[in-house]
């Protein structure tokens, strides 16, 4: 990665500002290396007990946890990937198939299996998004969504009412952390205290429950935590039906462009909002 001081400008200050971000910084990632952001590297610099001279060079790049490397993306495109769809369960206006990578949609098949031999049921609000489909304010540009490494559950089948939703979403440990239970007749007999999004508060349900969320790290696929955006008025943000298959990604050195080149021909990309966070790194830029 080039060196960077104060007076840079470009996408990579903007990747380094995503970075320190990553890192609990609070930057505006606008590309222009000013005085918030050296303050900022300086920081970083001072509490990784590395040279605090607010210049970001090869030790305090690596520290941030960006490869020096070309991004994967630039020059021979990977070996593309092909879409699968994964018949799933249909119950209310959730969808009972979701399209997929092909290697992800198997993970989800032997998912789907084992769930239903608990007596449990995979409903969806889809995996595959179109790359023409520009994000909302509850939706990323950079969603695994367009890598096709992500599946939604059914957004209302949690939270909504606790006796007889198929899923039941408790708190996690972690602020803004979920943990999804999957009704199933022959899973666990359970008491949990069920998050009641209606009251933005917990109310305890009885019944015969799966860890969803265990059985979905299980085969690759993990929970992201709500946004900090999410409240009573703003149910889109709570995002306790998103996993996402992070298999094969190497923090620090996957790209997102690099993971659409696995799905999408080039010249379908160029243009489209994705492809403008082509550079984007996994756990670094891009989670």
């Amino acid at each position: 990665m080039k060196t960077l001081r104060k007076g840079d400008k470009g996408d990579e200050v903007k990747l380094l500002q995503d970075a320190l971000n990553a890192d609990g910084a609070s930057l505006k990632a606008d590309g222009d290396f000013g005085k918030k952001t050296e303050k900022a590297v300086l920081a970083f610099q001072e509490r990784r007990e590395l040279l605090s001279d607010g210049i970001v060079g090869r030790v305090t790049w690596k520290a941030l946890g960006v490869s020096d490397k070309a991004p994967k993306w630039a020059g021979d495109a990977p070996e593309r990937i092909g879409w699968k769809r994964v018949d799933l369960d249909k119950v209310g206006d959730g969808y009972d198939r979701a399209t997929l990578r092909i290697d992800v949609a198997k993970q989800l098949i032997d998912l789907r299996i084992e769930l239903a031999s608990y007596g449990g049921r995979v409903i969806s609000s889809g995996g595959k998004r179109n790359i023409s489909r520009s994000a909302s304010s509850n939706q990323s540009s950079k969603s695994f969504h367009y890598t096709g490494r992500a599946i939604d559950l059914w957004v209302y089948g949690g939270m909504q009412d606790l006796e007889n939703d198929p899923y039941v979403v408790t708190k996690g440990e972690k602020a803004r952390q979920w943990v999804v239970f999957a009704r199933a007749t022959e899973g666990e007999s359970m008491e949990l205290d069920g998050w009641l999004h209606s009251k933005q508060d917990t109310r305890k349900t009885v019944g015969n429950f799966v860890n969803l969320t265990e059985l979905m790290e299980k085969y690759g696929f993990s929970p992201i935590r709500a946004r900090k955006s999410y409240k009573k008025s703003n149910y889109g943000a709570a995002e306790w039906w998103h996993f996402q298959y992070e298999e094969g990604l190497t923090k620090g050195e996957s790209t997102f462009g690099e993971e659409l080149l696995k799905v999408w021909k080039e010249e379908d990309l160029k243009g489209s909002p994705p492809w403008e966070h082509r550079d984007a790194v996994f756990g670094v830029s891009w989670f």
